[in-house]
C-alpha cells in the first residue's frame, strides 16, 4: 500500500503512462510550482557542489531563527520534515504516545520502526480512561489512538456530515493524563485540512504543561492558511515543552529538494537530533533554496489567496457531484464517495492520481484526498469525475 501521495513513477510502471504526463492530485504541492527566486538561488549555488555542504546549516539556521523569532540553538534543519520527525522521535524515545487519528500516517510508522514493532496499540474510549491511567508500569511501549468522531446524519434519505465531522473537540482533553510522554498534533490536519481551534489548542497546551507531556505540533501546511493564524505560533514558541515541525516542500513547490526544520522545545538539543541520523542530511542546494524561500513573501500571499478561491470552487463542484466534502483550510480537500472504493483506480487508468485514504486510521476505502491545482487542471479532474461517477 502506498504510504504517501506522489507515486508517479510507480503508476507509470503499472499503466504505461509517461511520468511527465500524469496529473498528480495525490500530492499537496503549490500549484504555482517553484518560485523563480528559489530556482535562481540553486542555479547560482551549483559551482559550490564540489564541496561538502555545511553540516550545521549555519546560514540557513541563522535566517530561520530571525524569521521565527527564536534562538538559533532551537532551529534544527533536516532532509524534509520527515527527517526531523524521525530524529525527534528517536531522540525523545517516548514510552507512551497519544495520537489523534486520522492523521499523517508517518507518525505511527516512525514510532513503529523505533519501537521495533514491539508496542501496544490502544484505542481510547471514555470508559477506558481509568484503566489506561493505571497502566503506568508496562514492559512494551504504548500508542494510544484517539479516533476523531465521524458524525453523520440522514436528511431526506441522504447521508450528510455534521459540522464536527472528523474534528477534535473539547472531549479530547479527557484523554490526557500524566502517564503520557508525548502528544502528537497536526494543524491543519492531514488529510482533513482542519485546524485545531485556538481555544482547544490553548487548553491542550495548558493540560500537557500541567502533566509534563511533551507536544510535537506539525504545522507543515499552516502557510496555506494565512497570516492571521500565525499569531498562535508566537505563543507556542514560548512553551518549554512544545516542538514545532515546519516544511518548505509544500508552499514552495520543492518536494524533490527535501527541506524541513523543527523549532525544538527547550529540553531537546540539536546534538540529540544530530546523533540520530547521518551527517550532511541537508544538501547545499536545499540550504540555498531555504534561504531564498524566506524572501518570497509576495509569492506566499498570492498562493494563499488563490488556494482560498480555488478551494471554494472545488468544494462546490465536488458537492454537486454527490460527494461528501470536508471543508478544510489547507491546500487539499478530503471527500467521500460513499460505497465507491475504486474511484482512485479508475481515474488512474486515465492518467490522474488522487490519494486513496484507506490507510489512514479511522477512514474507509471510499475516502479520498486531492491537492488543489490550477483551474485548468482542476477542471480536467472534475470532468473525469463526472464521467466516472455516473
Amino acid at each position: 500500500m502506498e504510504l504517501h501521495g506522489g507515486y508517479r513513477h510507480r503508476a507509470s510502471k503499472e499503466t504505461g503512462f509517461p511520468v511527465e504526463q500524469w496529473l498528480d492530485f495525490s500530492a499537496n504541492i503549490n500549484p504555482f510550482g517553484m518560485p523563480k527566486g528559489i530556482k535562481n538561488a540553486m542555479l547560482q549555488g551549483i559551482e559550490e557542489l564540489v564541496h561538502y555542504p555545511d553540516p550545521d546549516c549555519l546560514q540557513l539556521t541563522k535566517a530561520l531563527a530571525q524569521w521565527e523569532g527564536v534562538e538559533e540553538e532551537r532551529i534544527f534543519c533536516g532532509n524534509g520534515g520527515a527527517d526531523v520527525l524521525y530524529r525527534y522521535l528517536t531522540a525523545l524515545s517516548p514510552n507512551k504516545v497519544c495520537l489523534p487519528v486520522p492523521t499523517f500516517v508517518e507518525y505511527e510508522e516512525v514510532l513503529k520502526n523505533h519501537w521495533n514493532h514491539q508496542y501496544e496499540v490502544t484505542f481510547f474510549r471514555k470508559k477506558a480512561q481509568e484503566t489506561l491511567a493505571k497502566k503506568v508500569d508496562r514492559i512494551r511501549p504504548e500508542l494510544v489512538l484517539y479516533p476523531m468522531e465521524r458524525v453523520e446524519q440522514k436528511e431526506n434519505g441522504q447521508v450528510v456530515w455534521k459540522e464536527n465531522h472528523l474534528v477534535l473537540t473539547e472531549e479530547f482533553l479527557q484523554c490526557l493524563d500524566d502517564t503520557y510522554d508525548l502528544l502528537i498534533l497536526c494543524s491543519p490536519n492531514n488529510p482533513t485540512g482542519k485546524m485545531i481551534s485556538w481555544e482547544l489548542l490553548e487548553n491542550m497546551i495548558e493540560k500537557t504543561r500541567e502533566y509534563q507531556i511533551k507536544v510535537l505540533l506539525d504545522l507543515s501546511f499552516l502557510d496555506f492558511v494565512g497570516k492571521q493564524e500565525n499569531e498562535l505560533v508566537k505563543q507556542l514558541k514560548k512553551e518549554r515543552h512544545v516542538t514545532i515541525l515546519r516544511s518548505f516542500t509544500k508552499m514552495y513547490g520543492i518536494p524533490g529538494i527535501r527541506l524541513g526544520y523543527g523549532i525544538l522545545d527547550q529540553t531537546i538539543t540539536k546534538d540529540m537530533l544530530q546523533q540520530k541520523g547521518p551527517s550532511w542530511s541537508v544538501n547545499h542546494l536545499a540550504q540555498k533554496a531555504g534561504m531564498a524561500a524566506l524572501l518570497e513573501e509576495e509569492f506566499v500571499k498570492k498562493t494563499v489567496a488563490y488556494i482560498k478561491k480555488e478551494r471554494a470552487f472545488l468544494i462546490e463542484q465536488l458537492e454537486s457531484l454527490g460527494f461528501l466534502v470536508l471543508c478544510g483550510e489547507a491546500n487539499y480537500i478530503l471527500f467521500q464517495k460513499q460505497g465507491d472504493d475504486t474511484l482512485h483506480e479508475r481515474v488512474k487508468q486515465r492518467g490522474i492520481l488522487i490519494r486513496s485514504c484507506q490507510n489512514y486510521r479511522g477512514l474507509t476505502k471510499d475516502y479520498y484526498r486531492i491537492g488543489i491545482k490550477t483551474r485548468e487542471e482542476n477542471e480536467k479532474l472534475l470532468q473525469v469525475f463526472r464521467e466516472e461517477v455516473k
